[in-house]
């Protein structure tokens, strides 16, 4: 079955309709494959570059597999297998370790039924060990997600001269104070406006493309992300440790699903001025654009 409802205009916000599509998204925030159920064409093809290796193949992938989500791409449309299938290859090279390997001899061993893969919440837990972002044990899913993008833009933030470091925060209507924060003063920070950021600099190094963002009207300043700004993150390469084979598709593919579940959960919770048509917070009572009651 198809489900390529949310396809739009690239730059076009989410329309108001489409908003319904993401409930199967908020019924479960913090699983892998609602997030691949709902997510849009240009996203999911993201995805399918960093598997294929933007279709040239890689030795550890299937031909079938390869061959398919290549197809899917090129068409522009994903069906709900080929979304599955996705999630499926994620979650393999994830589990493609020593660490893994072992567990699923153990597994075999034992008679479980446990898949011999690792889950994503597994997966983005290991990801976030690697790249050094402190997490709790304990974490769910969307905190790990938002702790991976932020430690990735906190590193690269390093890597740039002053002035380019206040265009980045600048971009993502940051401060210094904000981003070296914790608690109630970084939940003020956009964490879609970081997330487009880090995954729009990570697909310009890793894949050579601009990302095409879903909803720019959540993010004011999203149009920078296309330009200089959204390439000048040069640190992501090596902040993401992605000089180790192992992690080169891992922790691009979270870092795109993280992105991914970011800007869709906002759109989610967001409704659209009357008055200037910005979206904002659904709670909100005023505009946060042009100051309208709501």
């Amino acid at each position: 079955m198809e489900r390529n409802k949310n396809a739009q205009h690239p730059n076009e916000p989410i329309p108001e309709a489409a908003m319904s599509e993401y409930s199967v998204l908020l019924k479960e925030p913090n699983s892998l494959y609602p997030l691949l159920e709902v997510a849009r064409v240009e996203d999911l093809s993201v995805l399918t570059d960093y598997i294929t290796d933007s279709g040239e193949g890689r030795v550890s992938l299937d031909s079938d597999v390869c061959s398919k989500l290549v197809a899917a791409a090129k068409r522009g449309s994903f069906t709900s297998p080929e979304r599955v299938l996705i999630g499926k290859e994620v979650l393999l090279y994830g589990g493609n370790s020593v660490a893994n390997a072992f567990r699923s001899l153990w597994s075999a061993a034992s008679n479980s039924n446990r898949d011999a893969t690792i889950t994503y919440r597994e997966l983005v837990h290991d990801v976030a060990k690697q790249i050094g972002a402190g997490v709790h044990t304990e974490a769910d899913v969307q905190s790990v997600e938002r702790a991976i993008l932020l430690t990735l833009f906190r590193k690269s933030l390093d890597t740039l001269s002053k002035t380019d470091r206040e265009a980045a925060l600048k971009a993502v209507g940051a401060t210094e104070r904000a981003i070296a924060a914790a608690g109630p003063a970084l939940a003020a920070v956009s964490a879609a406006a970081i997330g487009a950021m880090v995954a729009g600099g990570l697909a310009q190094q890793a894949l050579g493309r601009t990302l095409v963002f879903a909803a720019p009207a959540l993010v004011p300043s999203i149009s920078a992300f296309a330009g200089p700004v959204g390439i000048m993150l040069g640190g992501l390469w090596s902040a993401a440790g992605l000089a180790s084979p192992a992690y080169r598709i891992t922790i691009p593919c979270v870092v795109q699903l993280a992105h991914m579940r970011t800007t869709y959960m906002d759109a989610a919770n967001s409704k659209a001025c009357s008055a200037c048509g910005a979206h904002v917070p659904t709670t909100a009572k005023f505009c946060t654009t042009c100051g309208a009651k709501l």
